[in-house]
């Protein structure tokens, strides 16, 4: 049965009171309407759905998407930077009255909470249909440790800050009581509870016969288990995972990159449809409408010069020159037909293989396999239609030239600042807005954001530093 069938029910359930007060603390109003609507697998399956759902309106929206970009150097706002909420993210200058991070924050976190339910639910009922138990409770630890490695990475500084990653992370929630109180835990314990998370997952989802890419699968927990390593500087564990997922799930070639982000993105891993339109789920609303009806950004001057140092690169049509600065074009438009917005008439694709050869890259280069970094790298280049990496390109060139690769392929994603960080490399824009958005030297409490402020006074939740 389809998602949007149950769409509004779940919406209703998923979307509490608690976007104005704190996670913790609201009387969790939908508990009733969730309790009596839940009462089987099959309801809690309906519920799931619902969780897709969210995660097109939450996870791919105005907040989640956009930030790690426009912190960072791939996205400018476009006009004055005042005029926008999202100014405070560009200058660094976020404050806790404003509590701009907080959507991300309530969002994922209300997430989090309802892929919980389904654990719970799988669980208790899972004597209805064992294998369906399974592969709904994997999805649902599969989501929760994902919408945690968002928040840990929005809201703490990278796995590599401290010597052990002992410095404060955040709260990593384990039940659907919004009345048990929780604290933030060290990154090293999140970490720990993520990969914990998706290994259980692998055990439950199907490791093959899954075709329907819209639905978190096998090989997508993979793949995010692999980006966690990579992240944590797990190198061996990281690019053993990333080849798995290429074995099984190889870069999409011939279609490069014009079906990217289509129904036919051969190498996508998991994909949310457009919603609103007569092929979608649910009712959505994704982040190309904000790079390119309303322009609310342009991409930097670095990006663009990155591609366009190659006529031949195919990636530069991700970019158009117009009189207002230069458009992202990456994410298609109309790819349906049916969307009552064509902006918005795209599959946002979260997980690909292309992502699983840049880390390959990068893993063998950290232990020094200089071989089979440029192996992976070239892969990606070739494609794109410019030079490999010549092999006296080694070490630290040669590591520098897969952190330009993974830049130039994964821009506009949601995930250059935290690359930045994890780099332990500065942010440096040359054509910064204002004269104070130019550089950011790392390490900064500015490059993360602060805990909402109602978490901080009500729940009592550690403050970062700097706010």
């Amino acid at each position: 049965m389809k998602r949007y069938t149950y769409f509004f029910i779940c919406s209703v359930i998923l979307t509490g009171s608690a976007c104005k007060k704190d996670f913790l603390e609201v009387i969790d109003k939908t508990k009733i309407l969730r309790q009596g609507y839940v009462v089987d697998l099959p309801t809690t399956e309906h519920y799931m759905n619902g969780i897709y759902g969210e995660l097109a309106t939450s996870v791919a929206g105005l907040f989640n998407m956009p930030i790690p970009e426009i912190t960072a150097d791939n996205l400018k706002l476009f006009g004055s930077v005042s005029l926008s909420q999202l100014g405070n993210f560009y200058n660094w200058t976020q404050t806790t009255t404003l509590d701009e991070s907080g959507g991300a924050w309530y969002d994922n976190y209300r997430i989090i909470r309802a892929c919980n339910f389904v654990i719970e639910k799988s669980d208790e009922y899972k004597d209805q249909d064992l294998a369906k138990a399974a592969m709904l409770k994997g999805q649902a630890l599969c989501i929760r440790a994902w919408m945690h490695f968002s928040l840990v990475n929005l809201f703490a500084q990278s796995f590599n800050y401290s010597q052990d990653a002992s410095h404060l992370g955040v709260p990593y929630i384990y039940t659907s009581d919004i009345e048990e109180r929780v604290t933030r835990q060290t990154v090293a314990e999140v970490y720990e509870a993520m990969i914990a998370d998706l290994k259980e997952a692998l055990q439950l989802l199907p490791a093959t016969g899954v075709t329907n890419k819209q639905y978190i699968n096998y090989q997508a927990g993979k793949a995010l288990l692999a980006r966690i390593y990579l992240f944590k500087s797990d190198y061996n564990m990281a690019k053993y995972l990333a080849g798995q997922v290429l074995q099984d799930v190889p870069m999409m070639i011939a279609d490069y990159p014009a079906k990217l982000y289509t129904s036919q993105e051969s190498e996508a891993l998991f994909q949310i449809p457009p919603g609103s339109s007569q092929t979608a789920n649910y009712t959505t609303d994704f982040y190309g409408r904000y790079c390119r009806r309303t322009i609310r950004f342009t991409a930097s001057n670095d990006i663009v010069q990155l591609y366009r140092a190659y006529p031949s690169d195919k990636r530069n049509s991700w970019i158009l020159d117009s009189t207002i600065g230069k458009v992202v074009t990456k994410f298609p438009k109309g790819v349906t037909g049916t969307h009552t917005m064509a902006e918005a008439d795209f599959y946002q694709t979260f997980f690909r293989s292309t992502e699983m050869a840049l880390t390959a890259a990068e893993a063998y280069a950290m232990l020094g396999n200089d071989d089979s970094a440029r192996y992976f790298a070239n892969e990606i280049r070739v494609r794109a239609g410019i030079p490999v990496i010549a092999p006296t390109i080694m070490g630290a060139a040669l590591i520098d030239s897969i952190k330009i690769e993974r830049r130039k392929e994964m821009a506009f994603e949601g995930i250059r600042m935290f690359d930045l960080l994890r780099w332990k490399q500065n942010v440096n824009r040359k054509d910064a807005l204002t004269p104070a958005a130019q550089l950011l030297p790392y390490p900064s409490d500015k490059s993360i954001s602060p805990i909402p402020f109602a978490d901080v006074q009500i729940a009592g939740l550690s403050q970062n530093p700097g706010y």
